[in-house]
């Protein structure tokens, strides 16, 4: 393996390489396809949101949540966060959420939702499976952790992944596909997975995060 970057999008990289043996994790996409697919966050998808807060993080079905971090495509600096707590060769840890949700931004404390939003073509793979793959189980792992804001002190953080689907990379508007797994930030199991990853990636992880 190269050197590793302290980057979760390389992690991420890295683990999926490991488990499928493919060098490759996703499908191109232009920075206006990207806004097709992310740039709107509908009414629907928020119904889908409450729901799986509310199974998975214990939050009641009709609350309301507010955007926090919603990353379009945008070369912007001030949507990259550090995880101080996951560290690579010194460094921490920069990641780039795609949506982050909170009940009160203002209250270090409310619930936090993170969702990964991944577009794919079944010409390359194969179906997505019930609880995605593991390198967006790792990615999300390293989101769950970010320590630029207040994450850390929230009493519930859920995780979940939602997919688009398009026929081939080259033509055809991505049409969503939903969840494809939801997880909680305590859940020991989702944790020691993708901590395994981390370490055999060569990261190391601070007592603070090791459940």
């Amino acid at each position: 393996m190269s050197k590793p970057k302290a980057t979760a999008t390389a992690f991420s990289q890295f683990v999926f390489e490991q488990t499928t043996g493919i060098k490759s994790a996703g499908g191109s996409r232009s920075d206006s396809d990207y806004q097709r697919w992310t740039g709107t966050i509908t009414e629907a998808n928020m119904r889908q949101y409450r729901a799986v807060a509310s199974q998975a993080g214990r939050c009641r079905p009709e609350t309301e949540w507010k955007i926090a971090v919603e990353d379009q495509g945008k070369t912007d600096n001030d949507i990259v966060f550090d995880c101080r707590g996951l560290t690579v060769q010194g460094q921490p840890l920069r990641c780039r959420p795609d949506l982050v949700l909170r009940t009160n931004p203002d209250n270090p404390a409310s619930p936090v939702i993170i969702v990964e939003r991944k577009v794919r073509t079944d010409w390359i793979y194969g179906a997505v499976p019930d609880l995605a793959w593991p390198n967006v189980r790792a990615q999300l792992w390293c989101y769950a952790w970010i320590t630029d804001w207040d994450w850390l002190q929230a009493g519930r953080v859920v995780l979940m992944t939602e997919y688009f689907w398009r026929p081939h990379p080259e033509f055809g508007d991505p049409v969503y596909m939903g969840c494809r797994g939801v997880w909680s930030r305590s859940d020991w199991k989702f944790n020691k997975e993708a901590a395994e990853h981390f370490e055999a990636y060569g990261g190391s992880i601070s007592e603070q995060l090791q459940m």
